[in-house]
């Protein structure tokens, strides 16, 4: 994704205008598409160690655990971003982005 694209998006954000999105599933990687809502939602949670979660794992398997550790999802590529990386006591290690 190229900062052009984000600062025409924000811009219109901030001015309640219209913007387009153009996604090409080959050429962009999707990890960060996702509904503004969501996004906003996440940006205003704040997560801490020994916090309990629960979370649906392939809509019938429903899994609660604890937060035993909360790191960069990932630190070279996106060294600032507020996205986290929990890793949760009960997934055995397994990491909840």
């Amino acid at each position: 994704m190229q900062l052009g694209v984000l600062a025409t998006a924000s811009h219109a954000i901030s001015t309640r205008t219209m913007f387009s999105v153009y996604y090409l599933p080959r050429m962009s990687p999707s990890e960060f598409l996702i509904p503004y809502d969501e996004y906003m939602s996440s940006v205003r949670t704040e997560v801490q160690n020994e916090m309990q979660i629960s979370t649906l794992v392939l809509v019938y398997v429903g899994i609660v655990g604890t937060i035993v550790g909360i790191d960069d999802v990932d630190p070279v590529r996106w060294p600032i971003s507020k996205w986290r990386c929990l890793t949760d006591s009960r997934l055995h290690g397994m990491n909840l982005v």
